[in-house]
């Protein structure tokens, strides 16, 4: 009888599996044959032959010195397969889908009640003189000029430009990995603005609150009758770093990209240019845009079910992401 071989694909690495030996077993030997067969790939102490061919060597694992040199950033995080195959189009769909899912709503909706706890008290008026005291108190101007300084990063004149030459630079380099992780961030940055923004601008309208000294309404929210009660400064500022904090599970990165996350917003309060609610809720807006575009690359969900196989037999195995 004819040789006949089943291909397996894993990453980036590819087996070919002889099954000519399985023609003579029974149905269940034969899959147990196939299965050894494939988990042979991954045990690099067991003996191959010329039947059984491997490709590529696997990806060398993230964290290694190796791996550091190419995303120093610790942006690459590995998708699903599907997510590659999916079109933009189809990838801005779903995170429309992600942002208005019951989870996310049920965040806003805690945030903005938060939020309007402050606002409409006078706990955003105390933070805010405290804050300002603070800083005009402090021995030098330095505290004052370097948050002052960041208020740029919320200016989508300059932001959205970065984050499209990204987006682009990993479109045209995609064979370079540093470039590529750079525009997925890019592209993911953008992604979150498009899907952000629009629930944003309402927001601001619906809040109706305004700046500091500007009306005598403050941060009491006054549905429609201004335009600050989010800051939007806040929310563009830190849309790209809670990005780039989704885009890597290395806990101190994490952590250092969320702390950056703040800069920009705290230069709003620092420039007596927002309360602190509206501040906090930009950012609050920004973390679920960011959320629902990481959902996405995931797969919508955190759960997920897992096929498996082994020795005495194969499977599902449901796995949490969190």
């Amino acid at each position: 009888m004819p040789s006949s071989h089943s291909s397996s694909h894993h990453g980036s690495s590819q087996k070919l599996v002889s099954i000519d030996e399985a023609d003579s077993r029974s149905p269940d030997e034969s899959i147990r044959f196939v299965s050894e067969q494939i988990q042979s790939e991954h045990d690099p102490n067991r003996a191959t032959d010329d039947r059984f061919v491997q490709a590529d060597p696997p990806l060398k694992e993230f964290g290694t010195r190796e791996s550091l040199e190419i995303d120093p950033f610790g942006l690459h995080r590995m998708d699903p397969p599907y997510q590659n195959q999916q079109t933009i189009l189809q990838r801005l769909l779903a995170d429309q889908k992600n942002y208005y899912s019951g989870d996310s709503l049920l965040g806003l909706g805690g945030a903005f009640a938060m939020g309007g706890v402050f606002a409409n008290t006078q706990l955003d008026h105390q933070i805010q003189k405290h804050f300002q005291s603070s800083v005009a108190g402090a021995t030098s101007d330095e505290w004052f000029e370097f948050l002052h300084a960041n208020k740029e990063l919320g200016e989508g004149i300059y932001t959205l430009p970065i984050m499209g030459a990204a987006w682009l630079s990993g479109e045209v380099f995609d064979g370079s990995p540093r470039m590529k992780s750079f525009g997925n961030w890019g592209e993911r940055s953008m992604r979150g603005f498009i899907v952000g923004a629009p629930p944003l601008v309402a927001m601001q309208l619906f809040t109706g609150a305004s700046r500091p000294g500007e009306t005598e309404n403050g941060s009491q929210w006054q549905p429609f009758q201004d335009n600050n009660g989010v800051s939007g400064h806040a929310f563009m500022s830190s849309l790209p770093f809670i990005t780039a904090a989704k885009m890597t599970d290395d806990p101190l990165k994490k952590s250092l990209w969320y702390l950056g996350s703040a800069i920009g917003p705290l230069s709003r309060v620092n420039d007596n240019a927002h309360y602190p609610s509206q501040i906090g809720l930009g950012w609050a807006m920004a973390y679920v845009a960011a959320t629902a575009v990481d959902q996405t690359e995931k797969g919508d969900s955190q759960w997920r079910l897992i096929p498996f196989s082994a020795s005495g037999g194969s499977g599902l195995a449901l796995e949490y992401e969190w």
